[in-house]
């Protein structure tokens, strides 16, 4: 695998370097979320992507972590996006008024995308909480999550009586638990012979939905209330 270091990343100059960036960027997604980030070498991403010269990849990249930025983004980019565009509805008319609403916002969005993000929620999942999120973090740059940050502000103004420590700490339960779920869904899709279950159900996403909205919606407990106070 090359060294971790960043190199200068080179433009494009045809049609042709354009679609070999394309195919390089399909197979590595591909294979980095099959196997991992760090059991997948170069020459494993130049094979796959049909390629015969071996420094393809550091040609059209310039190293791992550029290619690796540049997949955040590009998964990043169009959720955030359709997000964002929900948000504004919602709020032209004076809303989100529900906590459900918000966690809508938040989970629909990642079943829409098309043929060309399959497996990005997995992907990005593996970055997020995995042993490159700082990598991660640094791709959205803090500009490709404000759809997720919008909609967390949301949560807080519309969960008032819980302790903040306790929201917090279900907002990131609610990160974990989307990110999960549909890359196990999409996990599904991918191998049809376990899609049946529990995936098929056209309500299953409404039920999603409902579920996350609850959790973050329970009351807190007196156990959890006394750890707070102690902490």
């Amino acid at each position: 695998m090359l060294a971790r270091k960043a190199m200068p990343q080179l433009e494009p100059t045809s049609r042709s370097d354009a679609s070999t960036r394309d195919a390089i960027k399909v197979a590595a997604r591909t294979l980095f979320t099959e196997r991992g980030v760090d059991a997948v070498s170069v020459r494993d991403i130049v094979a796959a992507a049909g390629q015969r010269n071996g420094g393809a990849v550091h040609y059209h990249f310039g190293s791992i972590d550029n290619l690796l930025r540049e997949l955040v983004v590009d998964g990043a980019r169009p959720l955030d996006q359709r997000r964002s565009k929900r948000l504004d509805v919602l709020e032209k008319s004076g809303g989100p008024t529900l906590v459900r609403e918000v966690v809508a916002v938040l989970v629909e969005p990642i079943v829409e995308g098309g043929a060309d993000e399959h497996n990005y929620i997995r992907f990005l999942s593996m970055m997020q909480f995995g042993h490159h999120r700082t990598l991660f973090l640094e791709a959205l740059g803090g500009r490709w999550n404000t759809g997720w940050q919008r909609a967390l502000k949301h949560l807080k103004h519309l969960l008032p009586d819980l302790p903040l420590a306790v929201l917090k700490q279900r907002m990131i339960f609610l990160e974990l638990f989307i990110g999960t779920a549909v890359a196990q869904r999409e996990h599904a899709i991918a191998n049809t012979l376990t899609f049946d279950r529990p995936w098929r159900p056209g309500y299953t996403m409404d039920n999603l939905i409902d579920s996350l909205s609850g959790m973050l919606q329970a009351p807190a407990s007196a156990e959890t209330l006394a750890r707070v106070e102690r902490s």
